[in-house]
């Protein structure tokens, strides 16, 4: 476009923007406006911890967690374990965090919540811990507590939470393998305590 052209469209944009300018100064439409910083500060204040608080009420469970395996690194998990070196580990690890006064299956007999809160928290370590705690809380744990009675809850219930009486559990049917989705099933429990195994039949 040569000079000369471009000189005649400013012009044109120039008398289009006075015309615009003059409509709405006569209309009373031309309010001035505040600033984008002035709107800003009128805003109300956001504590972003107050938000974090209410979106996640037992985060102190987290923190407790967290410091546990951050203050004691040999408690988590390398890539060149063996097979046996890790479930040893696995095993020390659920005893940390019992000393670390933390029980899940206190938490499990009085507030679900926060003891799947645990298990998240836990699969964030590993996941082998968080089987293994469901392992011996939700499958041998919950067994005694909701199929047991009150005996077996009075004789099993500290051993269990302590880790003191470790548990394994599966499920069969006599004379045939799992299919407990199609099958009147049974449930076989097995505990192993030293050189003494215990095992519980009943109905599922």
């Amino acid at each position: 476009m040569s000079q000369s052209k471009s000189i005649r469209r400013l012009a044109v944009l120039s008398r289009q923007l006075e015309q615009q300018e003059n409509t709405l100064l006569s209309s009373g439409g031309l309010v001035a406006q505040p600033c984008s910083a002035t709107a800003v500060r009128s805003l109300p204040r956001f504590d972003p911890y107050v938000m974090e608080t209410y979106l996640d009420d037992l985060r102190e469970l987290k923190r407790q967690v967290y410091e546990l395996f951050k203050y004691q690194p040999e408690l988590l998990t390398g890539p060149e374990l063996s097979k046996e070196e890790h479930r040893a580990l696995v095993r020390t690890q659920l005893r940390a965090l019992l000393d670390q006064g933390i029980n899940p299956l206190l938490f499990f007999d009085r507030d679900y919540k926060k003891y799947f809160y645990l298990a998240e928290c836990l699969s964030l370590v590993d996941l082998s811990l968080t089987v293994k705690s469901g392992v011996q809380y939700s499958l041998w744990g919950g067994s005694v507590l909701n199929l047991g009675t009150e005996a077996h809850r009075r004789a099993y219930f500290d051993d269990i939470g302590s880790f003191k009486l470790p548990g394994c559990f599966a499920m069969t049917e006599l004379k045939h393998g799992s299919n407990v989705s199609s099958k009147p099933s049974d449930l076989l429990a097995a505990v192993l305590v030293a050189m003494h195994a215990r095992v519980l039949f009943g109905p599922l």
